[in-house]
């Protein structure tokens, strides 16, 4: 039902990538692909710190992919004339132009955490258990970036991304009635920009929740969440996968990319309803991000989380996952068919004659005989068989705080 998710970037309001986002997603994905960068390392290093950052690479549903390129909007002023160019450019040192991917991995180390815990040991295992893949793995960087450009050439996607963009940096602000932006086309590869939208006034509303040192409004940064979206999509075509990325560019994705969207938006909604019905409690996401719990604490109930996953890898992914647990959990079996309480008594009591036959000290019957409710349950899973409301009613509801 859910196969493989990749996480590019999901910026929730503390950090780039979110940690209770990562742990719903090991428990309902048989796969997880995480799509670092820079920024986005950093703040997993930030957040757990070497040592649980090292457990995240352990887990085996774990996927890790590093990309040191970096996708942007470069703009020049020439004679008056402010041009933009999208470009894909990577990080380097005083030394050189382009770092190793070990070299890079021990940069953002020792930024982070400290050169204490960047040691040789560690950087060698975070390097043996990523890739290090680039977009020249599969086409070339021109063509790449001349896709995102071909975006700009459909009005209609333009005006409405560009509006979408300002909703959500400025959901307090009613945009004018006859704004527009359009975009021109130059002979060089770059293109210019031609609105009527009022950046300082933008400005003054959007510095009032985000500080002028992180961003400001202008041309440029608009068009980078277009290009940042068609580098969404790109990763996601590659590596065959829903795809988690931040709340804006899916928006902006999702009126290119109706249908590459709308599975993951139907994950999300499933996952949501399900654990409010069934758990009424904080989410996953919920316990882990308030620091009620740890990704450690997680890993535990993870663990434990095999056979509800397996039961979630045979389900028809047409069917909802409500309706999939409703019938998983209400199924009769032969047991069921019997009268309840004295079918319990008498085949424990069989059972334990059975075995009183072969060692007949009469303990076992004593024991039938004193069965509690509890060993009734027992023994009604034990008949059934297994069932996920085992999983989620115990170790996850004991999780969330549910009693």
């Amino acid at each position: 039902m859910f196969d493989n998710i990749m996480i590019l970037r999901t910026a929730n309001e503390n950090s780039l990538i979110d940690i209770g986002l990562i742990a719903e997603s090991l428990l309902f994905y048989d796969k997880v692909h995480l799509l670092l960068n820079r920024g986005t390392l950093h703040s997993l290093l930030n957040d757990l710190g070497a040592e649980g950052f090292d457990g995240l690479l352990d887990r085996p549903e774990i996927r890790v992919s590093f990309w040191n390129q970096n996708f942007g909007t470069v703009s020049n002023t020439n004679r008056g004339l402010r041009t933009h160019k999208f470009g894909v450019f990577e990080v380097g040192d005083n030394r050189k132009a382009k770092l190793k991917p070990a070299e890079t991995i021990e940069q953002i180390l020792e930024r982070t955490v400290g050169k204490a815990s960047t040691t040789r040991k560690r950087i060698r295992k975070i390097v043996s258990r990523m890739s290090f893949p680039r977009i020249d793995d599969t086409i070339t960087p021109e063509q790449f970036v001349e896709g995102a450009r071909s975006d700009l050439d459909d009005p209609s996607f333009l005006q409405n991304a560009i509006g979408i963009a300002l909703t959500n940096l400025l959901p307090d602000v009613r945009l004018p009635q006859h704004w527009n932006f359009a975009v021109l086309r130059l002979n060089d590869g770059s293109f210019a920009v031609d609105t009527n939208l009022d950046f300082h006034a933008l400005n003054l509303e959007y510095h009032r929740r985000v500080p002028p040192e992180h961003s400001s409004i202008s041309p440029e940064y608009l068009l980078t969440f277009i290009f940042d979206a068609h580098a969404g999509t790109f990763f996601a075509s590659r590596y065959l996968s829903e795809l988690v990325h931040d709340p804006l560019c899916a928006s902006v994705m999702k009126i290119k990319y109706l249908g590459l969207m709308r599975k993951r938006d139907k994950a999300i909604e499933e996952i949501d309803l399900f654990q409010d019905l069934h758990l009424g409690a904080k989410t996953i996401r919920e316990a882990i991000n308030t620091k009620e719990r740890s990704l450690t604490d997680f890993f535990e109930l993870l663990d434990s989380a095999e056979k509800f996953k397996g039961w979630l890898r045979e389900k028809n992914p047409d069917e909802k996952l409500l309706k999939e647990y409703f019938d998983a959990v209400t199924r009769e079996t032969w047991i069921d068919k019997l009268p309840s309480k004295s079918a319990r008594w008498i085949i424990t009591t069989g059972l334990a004659a059975a075995v009183e036959s072969f060692y007949p000290t009469g303990a076992a019957m004593a024991a039938a005989q004193g069965v509690s409710l509890v060993d009734a349950t027992l023994l009604d899973n034990i008949l059934k068989g297994w069932r996920p409301n085992q999983f989620v009613n115990g170790p996850w509801s004991k999780f969330v705080g549910k009693e």
